[in-house]
């Protein structure tokens, strides 16, 4: 069975001392450290577990810069057979259905099984693109 599991690159912000940006919209990114977002390596775990039962691949799938292949690298260690990383400026603070959009057109070029997505992201909580990505 071949499996895509879309992946987010998060900061870790459970004991980060965070600060308002600038914008008065957003957090101040600097220091912070990055991983994988808690819920999407739950289902990176599942996709793993799926394909050492039934054999097939796994696809790692995230959007964002340079500095996501960090993310990348940790689910090609843990199981992922290939990684994909989506990168353009105009992605920067895509809502939820524009990054479902974004993720289903590459997804609809690859041949898979099953799509897996965390809940939610840890960053924003919204809990949106799976279930978009879902219906298109």
């Amino acid at each position: 069975m071949d499996v895509v599991v879309c992946v987010k690159h998060v900061p870790e912000t459970a004991e980060a001392e965070l600060k308002i940006d600038s914008t008065g919209k957003g957090i101040e990114k600097t220091g912070l450290v990055y991983d994988i977002n808690e819920w999407d390596d739950y289902a990176l775990e599942e996709a793993v577990r799926i394909k050492e039962k039934q054999s097939g691949t796994v696809t790692a799938i995230t959007i964002g810069p340079q500095d996501t292949d960090s993310t990348l690298r940790k689910c090609l260690a843990r199981g992922a057979d290939t990684a994909i990383r989506l990168t353009d400026p105009k992605f920067d603070n895509s809502d939820a259905y524009a990054t479902a959009k974004i993720l289903h057109s590459i997804i609809k070029t690859l041949h898979y099984d099953l799509i897996l997505t965390g809940m939610q992201a840890g960053d924003d909580s919204s809990a949106m693109v799976g279930p978009i990505l879902a219906e298109l």
